[in-house]
């Protein structure tokens, strides 16, 4: 694969960066959220971030195997969502004491 040019590894470098410093802002969002949605949608975020970040590593790095893991942690992270917001919803309903569908 050929090399990159100094730009666009400067270009990359700064990409990487900028989004590990939004993920920092996520995972303050995510642990101080002040209601259940706002931790899931920082957890949310936290997965898209990470999928991101391993799109632009691979770029960075010139090798293609990095954007399969970055679809694994995309389908990870749509599983983790699912099954928080069904385990949060679940609590409710029960705590609310409406029946359960099951």
């Amino acid at each position: 694969m050929d090399r990159l040019s100094p730009f666009a590894q400067s270009y990359l470098s700064g990409c990487l960066i900028f989004l590990c410093i939004m993920l920092a802002f996520c995972v303050l969002r995510a642990i101080t959220g002040k209601g259940i949605t706002n931790r899931i949608l920082g957890v949310s975020m936290i997965c898209t971030l990470i999928v991101i970040m391993t799109c632009v590593f691979a770029a960075y790095m010139g090798e293609s195997y990095l954007l399969d893991v970055a679809i694994l942690f995309a389908l990870l992270g749509i599983l983790i969502i699912e099954i928080l917001t069904r385990v949060i919803l679940g609590k409710t309903e029960k705590s609310e004491g409406k029946p359960d569908d099951n």
